[in-house]
C-alpha cells in the first residue's frame, strides 16, 4: 500500500533522486513515486514495466505544486517525440550509458499527465500546466549529478509538447516513420496493434474538442484507413509544434537511422549535448545491436527487412495500402512535410 506523505516527509523524498514518478492517481491527483534503487543501473527495465513491486509513496498535489513554485530554472530534459513504428526504442536505448546518460522509455506518468491535461482543457477548467511541470521536475533528477535525462514519451503523451517547450530546457527530436511503412507496421503481428492504433485515433481525433469525424463515419473506416489518419494527425501535430520550437528541435525520418545508424547516433550525441562518447553506447559495443528487433527479438531489424516486408505484400493489399497512403498524404496541410530542421538528410548522411 502506497504511503501518503506529510509535508516534512515530502521534502526529504524530493531531495532523494531514487524516488521517481510512475503515475498520477486518478482519484486524488497525487503523484505516485517508487524507490528505483533496487533496479539495475540505468533503470530502463523499471520504466518499461512502470515499477512492478517496488516500494511506493504518494506525493500530494499540494506538495507537487510547491515543487513547481519554489524552483526558477526550468529542468533540463531532452525529449524524443515519435509516431510509433519508427525505431524509437532502438534509438532511445542506444542513448543510455549508466552513470552519465539516463533514458526513460514511455513512462506511464507522462501519459497520465497528458490525460489530465486533455480532460481539463476539454472541460475548460483553466491552465493546469503545473501538473506537467511537476512531472518534468520529478523526472529531471538523475541518480548521478551531471547526468543527462532523455525521455521518450508514448504517442498518447504528445499532447504535452507545448508544455515541455514552455516548462523545460533541453532539445527535442521529432522522430517519424514514412506513411507506407507505418501502415505496414500497424497491420502486422496481431490484433493488439490494430487496437492500439484505433485507441490512439480516438484520442487524437478528439484532442481539439469535438471530433472531425462522426461515430458513423469512423465505423465505416477500415483498420488501414484508421492507421493512415493516425499517421497524418501525428505528422500534422509535429509540423505545427516544430514551428514553435526553433533551434531546440530537429526532425528525423527513421529511414535515415536504419540506413546510417552510427552516423545518426553521433549526430544525436551532439544535438542533445550528451556527456561521454557515443562509442560507449551498447549500439556500438554490441555488434548484434542492429541485427535484431528489440520489441520482437525473432525479427531482423534493418532497412532491408522493412523493404522485404513491403515486397511480401499481396498485390491486392499493396494496392489498398498505396491508395490509403495517398489519401493520408492529401489529408496533411500542404506545408507539413518535410518536417523542418532535419537532423540528417541524404546529403549530410553521405558525408
Amino acid at each position: 500500500m502506497a504511503q501518503n506523505l506529510r509535508a516534512e516527509s515530502a521534502d526529504s523524498i524530493l531531495a532523494d533522486p531514487r524516488w521517481f514518478p510512475v503515475d498520477i492517481d486518478k482519484e486524488t491527483g497525487g503523484f505516485r513515486l517508487s524507490d528505483v534503487s533496487a533496479s539495475r543501473p540505468g533503470w530502463a527495465p523499471y520504466f518499461r514495466t512502470n515499477g512492478g513491486n517496488l516500494p511506493e509513496v504518494v506525493l500530494p498535489p499540494a506538495a507537487a505544486l510547491r515543487l513547481v513554485s519554489s524552483r526558477q530554472d526550468p529542468p533540463r530534459i531532452n525529449f524524443i517525440w515519435h509516431t510509433a513504428y519508427c525505431c524509437s526504442t532502438a534509438i532511445t536505448r542506444a542513448l543510455e550509458i549508466p552513470g552519465s546518460s539516463l533514458t526513460l522509455q514511455e513512462p506511464q506518468v507522462l501519459s497520465s499527465a497528458a490525460r489530465v491535461r486533455r480532460e481539463s482543457d476539454r472541460a475548460g477548467r483553466g491552465n493546469i500546466a503545473w501538473v506537467s511541470e511537476a512531472v518534468f521536475r520529478l523526472m529531471a533528477r538523475p541518480p548521478v549529478d551531471g547526468a543527462a535525462v532523455t525521455v521518450k514519451p508514448a504517442p498518447v503523451a504528445n499532447y504535452l509538447i507545448a508544455d515541455a517547450l514552455a516548462k523545460t530546457a533541453g532539445k527535442m527530436l521529432f522522430l517519424y516513420s514514412d506513411c507506407r511503412e507505418f501502415l505496414v507496421a500497424a497491420m502486422r503481428h496481431d490484433e493488439s496493434r490494430r487496437r492500439f492504433v484505433r485507441g490512439l485515433f480516438l484520442i487524437l481525433a478528439n484532442e481539439g474538442g469535438e471530433s472531425r469525424w462522426s461515430a458513423e463515419a469512423v465505423a465505416r473506416l477500415t483498420d488501414l484507413e484508421i492507421a493512415g489518419l493516425v499517421w497524418a494527425l501525428q505528422i500534422e501535430k509535429f509540423a505545427t509544434q516544430m514551428r514553435r520550437c526553433g533551434g531546440r528541435a530537429a526532425s528525423l525520418d527513421c529511414r535515415q537511422f536504419l540506413a546510417h545508424p552510427h552516423k545518426v547516433l553521433h549526430a544525436l550525441w551532439r544535438f542533445f549535448a550528451l556527456p561521454g562518447r557515443a562509442e560507449d553506447s551498447d549500439a556500438f559495443r554490441d555488434k548484434g545491436y542492429f541485427d535484431r528487433h528489440l520489441t520482437f527479438p525473432d525479427e531482423k531489424f534493418s532497412l532491408e527487412s522493412r523493404r522485404a516486408a513491403m515486397e511480401s505484400l499481396t498485390p491486392r493489399f499493396r494496392a489498398q495500402l498505396e491508395e490509403t497512403a495517398a489519401a493520408s498524404m492529401n489529408f496533411l496541410p500542404p506545408d507539413a512535410l518535410p518536417l523542418p530542421n532535419p537532423l540528417m538528410t541524404v546529403e549530410n548522411s553521405a558525408a
